[in-house]
């Protein structure tokens, strides 16, 4: 529901477009005319243009699938639902993202309910059979983080590692894993920065769809919330509430 609606509802209207243009006159009225701004000409050969195009700004016609104050209402009741969570769950979080929360539990402690429907959190261990539970977790900022698992179908612990814009195949995940993270996070020895090469898949000018190497750095990052001296908790910026 989130993405489907929130997404559809907030689209930008005013998306640049592409003509493919093949008669002077065509790219005259292009040119002419007052609702168009031309931002780029590709020469494709010597009888066709290229094209890239947008729309000015008092020319934008509203669409009858955009509705901004719905997308608001849509984010912030799904919002709402996850700080329910968060709110009962207290201290007991360890990390939590717009649709997550990964949180502490012993057997007599209250626990979110789980299920496919509205308003239900996933329990994204169930498929690894029942009595799987997280053995160890950290966490190296928004949309960084890594843990360790009880697999009860095999009986072994397994390690996850999630990392946004860093794909990690076997090489990389030689570099960037649980280890590596935990290490990070807990000793102050350990290297701050790790290089990884990654593939990059990019599209040209005549669109011809291109794959190349790019270097990234991985790196602990706290950039949303301030990390406590001498601990491993974080708070909000402007935080002046009891510690």
């Amino acid at each position: 529901m989130l993405n489907s609606f929130w997404g559809k509802f907030g689209q930008r209207q005013n998306l640049q477009q592409t003509a493919i243009i093949d008669q002077p006159y065509k790219l005259f009225e292009m040119f002419a005319s007052p609702g168009r701004c031309v931002n780029n000409l590709t020469v494709i050969n010597p009888e066709v243009l290229l094209v890239n195009w947008e729309r000015v700004e008092e020319d934008i016609l509203a669409s009858s699938t955009t509705n901004v104050a719905i997308a608001s209402y849509t984010t912030a009741s799904a919002r709402l639902v996850l700080y329910h969570f968060l709110e009962k769950l207290g201290r007991r979080v360890l990390y939590y993202d717009t649709d997550s929360v990964f949180f502490t539990a012993k057997p007599d402690e209250w626990v979110p309910d789980t299920g496919d429907f509205l308003g239900q959190l996933t329990d994204e261990l169930a498929d690894y059979g029942p009595g799987s539970y997280i053995t160890e977790f950290v966490s190296g900022g928004p949309k960084n983080y890594a843990y360790e698992f009880l697999n009860a179908n095999k009986g072994i612990i397994e390690p996850v590692c999630k990392v946004k814009g860093i794909t990690l195949h076997y090489s990389n995940n030689q570099k960037v894993n649980f280890n590596v993270l935990k290490s990070m996070i807990l000793d102050k020895e350990a290297p701050n920065v790790v290089e990884v090469i990654d593939k990059q898949i990019f599209k040209d000018k005549f669109f011809n769809i291109l794959t190349k190497d790019a270097t990234k750095k991985y790196r602990v990052n706290y950039t949303k919330r301030r990390r406590l001296s001498n601990s491993y908790d974080t708070l909000p910026y402007g935080y002046k509430g009891a510690l």
